[in-house]
């Protein structure tokens, strides 16, 4: 019998797979010899956390407000652990400290407020293992107006565009890591996508 996989994203989009795709592969990339891992968590993965089942690690966790029935069954199946919790509503982690070598946020930190992200950055720190990694990717502000336009095409998922709160550049997407007590000279921002989106990561200091 097949299973289809639950959807990632919420409302519809033509382009949607295919960012998803981009962005898991951006972070697979910037994560390089830290994969395989452990331990990992994906924060704001989806119904279907189609991060976590590109990777192999023994734990990998996926936390999610859209998590339902299906997805929880079809990700027991692959191993993955998912847990319903709306970190916009709830930023603190269900986790123990130190738990994780690596945490993701792909298209995360631009759905919630900006002293939201802060609160949820200083938990991602917290559930690190020293010298764990966080990496995150989030669109570039300067693209809000073209997302926007996007989505009323059908292009990208107007369901997801509409809840964007926070907007990022390369200086305000570092100063979120450098806030805590992450390995300043190990803060890293850049691009890709042609500059429409970014990707930070960090490390947790020894």
């Amino acid at each position: 019998m097949t299973h289809n996989s639950p959807r990632a994203t919420r409302g519809h989009g033509l382009l949607e797979s295919f960012l998803a795709r981009k962005r898991r592969d951006k972070a697979k990339a910037l994560l390089g010899a830290h994969l395989p891992a452990q331990s990992v968590l994906d924060i704001g993965c989806g119904s279907y956390p189609a991060f976590l089942a590109g990777i192999d690690a023994p734990d990998r966790v996926g936390i999610d407000q859209t998590v339902n029935d299906e997805s929880l069954q079809h990700c027991a199946q692959l191993g993955i652990e998912l847990v319903h919790q709306d970190i916009t509503r709830n930023p603190s982690l269900p986790f123990e400290t130190g738990r994780f070598d690596v945490v993701t946020l792909l298209a995360v930190v631009e759905h919630v407020p900006l002293d939201t992200a802060t609160r949820v950055v200083s938990e991602v720190h917290r559930v690190l293992r020293p010298g764990g990694i966080v990496v995150v990717t989030t669109p570039a502000a300067w693209t809000d107006p073209i997302l926007r336009m996007l989505a009323r095409i059908g292009l990208v998922s107007s369901e997801e565009i509409g809840e964007h709160q926070s907007l990022f550049t390369r200086e305000s997407l570092g100063q979120l890591f450098a806030k805590e007590a992450f390995d300043a000279a190990r803060i890293e921002v850049g691009t890709f996508e042609l500059g429409m989106n970014l990707w930070a990561r960090a490390v947790r200091a020894t």
